[in-house]
């Protein structure tokens, strides 16, 4: 997979069509990374696979179905990335939270919409980091935004439903 480029993959998820999706990121000719997603079918075969560069570095933390496609969380250059493909691996929409941090998972709910978790730069009397969770109208909008952390670094690195309508 992904020709002779080294890289590094992040996350392996099953689809509902007995496939596979793979999170990552690969090296660039101008040694930086580019975001990576691949479809597979289920006996393994490459159905499509995606780079996704901006001009700096970019990795996939996390990749998850939703609504008919997928969605990929990581981080670009300035910030938390979140891109949203179709069935076929072309983007719909591409949005990058700036301010600096990452996304390190994703969690997608019924109504194609996306939670996202990870961490930002804690606030200025913290070090590190803090957690981070956002959650994402289907069309990549915010529709809520949340900081956790105390004085010390602070990150999430996984979100799920908690089946009372939080996470």
């Amino acid at each position: 997979y992904a020709g002779t480029d080294p890289g590094t993959l992040k996350r392996v998820r099953r689809t509902s069509d007995g496939g596979c999706l793979v999170a990552g990121a690969l090296e660039s000719a101008s040694d930086r990374f580019d975001a990576w997603l691949m479809k597979l079918d289920a006996m393994g075969a490459v159905m499509w696979e995606k780079r996704f560069v901006s001009g700096g570095a970019e990795v996939f933390n996390d990749a998850a179905e939703v609504g008919g496609g997928f969605g990929a969380a990581g981080y670009s250059g300035g910030g938390p990335l979140v891109v949203r493909f179709d069935g076929d691996g072309a983007v719909i929409w591409q949005r990058s939270y700036g301010g600096g941090g990452y996304a390190q998972a994703l969690h997608p709910l019924a109504d194609g919409s996306l939670a996202v978790a990870g961490g930002v730069p804690g606030t200025a009397w913290s070090d590190g980091f803090d957690g981070w969770l956002l959650l994402l109208a289907a069309d990549g909008t915010i529709r809520w935004q949340r900081r956790y952390g105390g004085p010390t670094d602070d990150r999430i690195a996984a979100i799920a439903p908690d089946g009372a309508g939080g996470f």
